[in-house]
């Protein structure tokens, strides 16, 4: 299962680091824990915006990001992403 380090969206500082667990079948993604520096999983905590920046993060991460994809597939990638 891959995982990527993400800024912890509940430290107001952006200094801490989440480490995001997750599963991508082409341009979907489960997520699957988002591990703090404590060990604890915080993905059941964060609200939806900052679901999203883990989701932009993890987009940004696996090459679809705005460089590498025409923008109206971006959107299309967005949309079918599927986090829990």
């Amino acid at each position: 299962m891959p995982k990527h380090l993400c800024i912890d969206p509940l430290d107001s500082y952006a200094e801490r680091e989440v480490l995001v667990a997750f599963e991508a079948a082409g341009s979907s993604f489960h997520r699957t824990a988002a591990i703090d520096r404590d060990g604890q999983d915080i993905l059941s905590e964060l609200t939806e915006a900052q679901r999203k920046d883990i989701q932009d993060a993890l987009i940004e991460a696996c090459g679809f990001g705005v460089s590498t994809t025409h923008p109206a597939s971006r959107g299309r990638i967005e949309r079918e992403a599927v986090f829990h």
